[in-house]
Order: structure tokens, then C-alpha cells, then sequence
């Protein structure tokens, strides 16, 4: 939402300003105006937050992700060279991931990288699908109401992590979960809203599990403990109640967290 400049005539918005001092074709200009906007947005009094998770999902990750590729292209064209190699490499490897949001008010979508460019589809990609996710719609949509304050904010910041995104090194990753094909069911328990929440994950497979491999529970107080940065991601694994095959699982959780920390 643009907000008018004071003295300004009621049809002359901010950013219709700023274009006549740079030229909107500037892809850079671009990008910071979609930043300012959600950060105005987030701050604006009396303005409510409507975000739903098909929203969040099919349009505005697709806004934030593509600004961000957008943004990095302009560095790369401006003589950034490692901007233009990593905005190169989004090219050669795609990938996507199959979302699913369970019951009443949900979806079923398809997020993929394509040609360097965050897509949402309801029909399968062309592309490798790396992993899938279900998750109940209900208790996805009252954790967007419960985080309404902090959700356009956290857009902004995810854009900004995404322009210092190594597409090579994340695929790897991503590769490296896929080839171990888990699937799992992460269960958070007592939550504000429900007796329990269950995720459904699979890794190097399009669909969400409905048996799991094996079953990781935690307490939704743990998650609070780690937004409010009381406890640290590595002390997350001794906390976690895990049934069925996880050994290999665990041992994945270990090399993973060695590596954030490294």
C-alpha cells in the first residue's frame, strides 16, 4: 500500500515520487520499493493483517523470493560478480517442493524454482520435487493471526536473506536430504489452540507420508523457548521424544547442526 506525501496532491503517491527521480526500469528500485512497502504496511496503525496461508503460499513468498532474485540480477548487471554467478546458477538447478494444507480452507500447490523465478502452480512441475509437507490449514491460519505483527516484517527480512542466497551450496543440501528419502511425522504437542499439531515431511518424495518412518514429538513450549532465543538450536535434539527407525535420522539431525555451527 503506498502512502501519499504530505503536501502532495491526494493521486501523487511516495513511490510514484521517486520514480520521477530514478527510472522504474531500475531493477534495484524496484526490489526497495517492494521492501518499503511491506515495511510500511507493518508499521501503518489500524491496518489489520489478512494474510491467509493460500496467500502466503501462492502469492506472497512467490513476491518476496523473486524480488530478492530480481534484486540480485541488478547487482550482477552492475558488475557484481559473484551476484551474477549465484543469480546464474538459480538457473541450473530447479527444484520444488509439494505443499499440502490439510482440511477445511486448504490447498494443495506446488512451490518450484524454475528459470530463476519462485513459482506456484496447483499441477506437478517440471522439475525435481524435493520434498513434501502437509500441515492441518486450521492451525497454520491461527498461527498467522497470532503472528500478524511480526509476519510482513519477517517477509522483509527473509527477502534480504534470500539476496545472500548460494544457490549451489543449498541445493546441495537440499540434495542431500532428498537422497536419504525420510519420512517422518513431527507432532508438537499442547499447543495454545490444540492437544497436538501434526507435520507431515518427506524428503526426495512428492507426496507427505501418511505412515511414517518414524515420529518426532516436542512441546509447543520448546518452540517458544527457541523464538525467544532462551535455548539454542543445537540443545533442540536432546529435547526431542523420537519413535520408530530414527537412528539415522538423529545422526542427520547431529551432522546438520554441526554444520550450522561450523
Amino acid at each position: 500500500m503506498a502512502k501519499e506525501l504530505r503536501g502532495s496532491s491526494p493521486t501523487t503517491t511516495r513511490y510514484e515520487t521517486e520514480a520521477e527521480r530514478e527510472p522504474p526500469t531500475t531493477t534495484r528500485y524496484e526490489t526497495e520499493a517492494v521492501r518499503e512497502d511491506i515495511l510500511a504496511r507493518a508499521t501503518a496503525p489500524g491496518v489489520p493483517v489478512t494474510t491467509t496461508p493460500n496467500e502466503l503460499l501462492s502469492t506472497k513468498l512467490p513476491q518476496i523470493a523473486n524480488a530478492a532474485f530480481a534484486e540480485l540480477k541488478g547487482l550482477g548487471d552492475q558488475g557484481d560478480a559473484d551476484a551474477k554467478q549465484r543469480y546464474a546458477d538459480l538457473a541450473t538447478n530447479p527444484g520444488a517442493a509439494h505443499i499440502v494444507l490439510e482440511g477445511k480452507g486448504g490447498s494443495d500447490l506446488y512451490l518450484s524454482v524454475d528459470g530463476s523465478q519462485l513459482k506456484a502452480d496447483t499441477k506437478a512441475p517440471n522439475v525435481p520435487v524435493l520434498f513434501a509437507i502437509a500441515a492441518p490449514a486450521e492451525a497454520f491460519e491461527l498461527l498467522l493471526e497470532e503472528v500478524d505483527d511480526k509476519l510482513e516484517p519477517g517477509l522483509a527480512r527473509l527477502q534480504k536473506r534470500l539476496l545472500r542466497l548460494n544457490p549451489k551450496k543449498t541445493r546441495a543440501l537440499l540434495d542431500k536430504l532428498a537422497g536419504e528419502k525420510l519420512k517422518f511425522h513431527l507432532v508438537i504437542k499442547d499447543t495454545p489452540d490444540f492437544d497436538e499439531v501434526r507435520i507431515k515431511i518427506a524428503t526426495g518424495s512428492a507426496e507427505p507420508p501418511a505412515q511414517p518412518s518414524f515420529t518426532v514429538t516436542l512441546d509447543y513450549e520448546l518452540i517458544e523457548q527457541l523464538r525467544d532465543r532462551k535455548i539454542k538450536p543445537q540443545a533442540i535434539l536432546s529435547k526431542l521424544k523420537l519413535s520408530g527407525d530414527s537412528a539415522r535420522a538423529m545422526q542427520l539431525g547431529m551432522e546438520l547442526m554441526q554444520r550450522r555451527g561450523a
